[in-house]
């Protein structure tokens, strides 16, 4: 029986939770589809602050504050209507102050009555709303529609305009219609200013005749030690050309070329006997009754006879070696070349031929007032520094007991009898009854010339040197869009792009 009694508390325990479970859910749902939507009541506000805005601009813009001119505009912020208690200051939907300045209403001039814009900004919500004015009281002998609406139609035009740009050459820097660049720098001394020399008086006092100490003039000492302010080299390096004379070599050599063979026929005539002749004889018995042998003669035939000879000839200007077949033409031709000693570059060819290589210079310099020490890479520059000493110390009848030095030590001595007169003051002297101070001139400061930057360190003046030229002017055109929106179907020189608008009229 136990077992059973907890088995049935477990069961309803989660019994229970899943009922709290079902239930919380329940209510989530509910309040999410169910819970009032606030949406409708922050436009509300908005569209009521544009209201207020729209209806104090039209208890401003009476005839003697709209424009006169078509196309121009009078516009009142919403900063300047709270100034001029037209409306009192209002709150957007999150409880805080709009735009004052980016709101505003506007009235704008039309060929027909007026417009009224009024713009509203508060935090990231922004909108306007456009109303036609129409002419009513702004104006006379006005034929407007008195419908509640009315239509736009939308022109655009095309402006070209002339823009002019100024350009500088490369490298310089353009300050309006001047082009500049740094060009170098130049250092001088810069002036020592000095203080005017003074004199003060006061009035001589006496001793009163009985021993007593007095304080007497320290003896002031004034040295001068110069001493040697060094200060950086002008170091300049520079590359030139150094150029040599080029090394000239002649040659001589044969140059052959071929041989003319000359074949020629020299023929001459011989006399001959008719080859075609035969000597035939007989016997014939003469008028004596003797016989005798009778041999006819042949005749002679001249015969050309030509023999063939072979010349070898060497051209105009070339000269034979050997003879015959053997023979050989060449002449003597002398050929110049030029070259560049070891370690010069070749510049050129042929008789134009250069023989150069690249030299580093440097030098070393001081700038001016400097004074150079030295030379070459050992170059120093200084300048002297003069500084002065004073020292102070008091007389040989007098003694100082104060503890002090410098200009702070004071000196005294002991004047008995008559009266003596001296001075309040030991720095005092004393001059035709008076006690006399004279302040000497003494260095106060630098100066440069106008333009000029100073180095109180060393003394110096610099400036940078620019080289100045006027700007290049240029023009050139750009074209631009407009849009503008009226209720004419045409506008001369505009183009309609074929949008239009309803507006309301009041």
């Amino acid at each position: 029986m136990n077992t059973n009694k907890k088995g049935f508390g477990l069961s309803s325990l989660i019994l229970s939770i899943i009922l709290i479970a079902l239930f919380v859910l329940l209510l989530i749902w509910l309040f999410r589809n169910y819970s009032p939507n606030m949406k409708p009541f922050y436009n509300n506000v908005f569209r009521e602050n544009v209201s207020y805005m729209q209806d104090a601009a039209k208890s401003y813009f009476t005839n003697d504050q709209l424009p006169t001119e078509v196309g121009k505009s009078v516009r009142l912020t919403l900063k300047q209507m709270e100034e001029m208690k037209l409306l009192i200051p209002f709150v957007d939907k999150d409880g805080k102050s709009c735009d004052v300045n980016k709101s505003y209403a506007e009235v704008t001039k039309e060929e027909l009555g007026y417009t009224l814009k009024v713009n509203l900004v508060c935090g990231k919500e922004s909108n306007y709303i456009i109303e036609i004015l129409g002419c009513h009281d702004y104006c006379n002998n006005c034929n407007v529609s008195k419908d509640k609406t009315a239509i736009e139609y939308e022109f655009t035009r095309t402006i070209t305009k002339n823009v002019t740009e100024l350009s500088c050459p490369k490298g310089y820097n353009r300050n309006g219609n001047i082009c500049s660049k740094k060009t170098g720098s130049e250092t001088i001394n810069a002036t020592k200013n000095y203080t005017d020399e003074k004199i003060e008086y006061s009035n001589v006092l006496y001793t009163t005749g009985a021993i007593q100490t007095i304080e007497i003039a320290a003896l002031k000492k004034v040295t001068t030690e110069t001493k040697k302010q060094y200060v950086d080299v002008t170091v300049n390096t520079s590359s030139t050309k150094e150029y040599k004379e080029k090394i000239t070599n002649t040659k001589t050599e044969k140059k052959y070329t071929d041989v003319n063979k000359k074949v020629t026929q020299d023929c001459h005539d011989e006399r001959i006997k008719d080859p075609n002749c035969k000597v035939e004889c007989k016997w014939e018995t003469g008028s004596d009754g003797i016989p005798r042998e009778v041999c006819n003669t042949c005749g002679y035939i001249v015969h050309k006879v030509c023999t063939d000879s072979t010349a070898y000839v060497c051209p105009s200007g070339y000269k034979a070696e050997g003879s015959g077949s053997s023979t050989k033409c060449y002449k003597n031709v002398t050929t110049t070349t030029y070259s560049c000693p070891s370690g010069y570059k070749e510049e050129g060819s042929g008789s134009s031929l250069k023989c150069y290589k690249n030299v580093t210079t440097t030098t070393y310099s001081c700038g001016a007032g400097l004074i150079q020490e030295g030379s070459g890479s050992s170059t120093k520059c200084y300048k002297n520094i003069n500084t002065e000493k004073v020292t102070y110390s008091c007389p040989k009848e007098a003694t100082s007991n104060n503890g002090k030095t410098g200009a702070n030590l004071k000196c005294y001595k002991k004047v008995e009898g008559e009266k003596i007169p001296y001075c309040a003051n030991s720095s005092f002297v004393i001059k035709n009854g008076k006690c006399v101070l004279t302040i000497p001139s003494q260095f106060s400061h630098y100066s440069c010339p106008k333009g000029y930057n100073l180095n109180s360190k060393n003394g110096t003046c610099s400036k940078d040197i620019f080289d100045t030229v006027k700007a290049t002017s240029s023009t050139k055109e750009i074209k631009s869009t407009e849009t503008k929106w009226s209720r004419l179907k045409t506008l001369e020189g505009w183009t309609a792009t074929g949008k239009t608008r309803t507006v309301k009229v009041n």
